[in-house]
């Protein structure tokens, strides 16, 4: 509930199309989906989708994941993040490549600010 009220919107980091086919779900999705009941219509999947397809990440060292993820997502409309507030979900938090090029892509396209939450992280950013 206290995350609903510091962020306008929700939503999660898109699985490419090739591994949600795969799986039969989407990862980030299935997890953060518990944030409908207090986002409601301000959670969503809709702002952004992969664009291009990646190669998946977990053997990768921090820059090669970075150049892997370049340009990888793409926004479905500018219109709906202008200004707002965004709370940016993802299943794991390993070196945060994935977040800060998703991000990005956000506050370039006007949203005031962006939030991270991950269901679990890598042992190297706990502090």
């Amino acid at each position: 509930d206290s995350l609903a009220r510091h962020y306008d919107l929700a939503t999660f980091i898109p699985t490419s199309e090739e591994r949600r086919k795969k799986r039969g779900f989407d990862v980030p999705q299935v997890i953060f989906s518990c944030l409908t009941k207090n986002f409601g219509k301000n959670y969503t999947g809709k702002l952004i989708y992969r664009s291009r397809n990646t190669e998946p990440l977990y053997t990768m060292a921090a820059e090669e994941r970075q150049n892997e993820l370049s340009g990888c997502f793409t926004l479905f409309s500018k219109e709906n993040i202008i200004g707002k507030r965004i709370l940016l979900c993802d299943d794991i938090f390993t070196t945060g490549s994935t977040m800060q090029e998703a991000a990005q892509l956000l506050l370039k396209a006007g949203a005031k600010s962006v939030g991270v939450l991950a269901f679990c992280a890598s042992k190297d950013n706990w502090n």
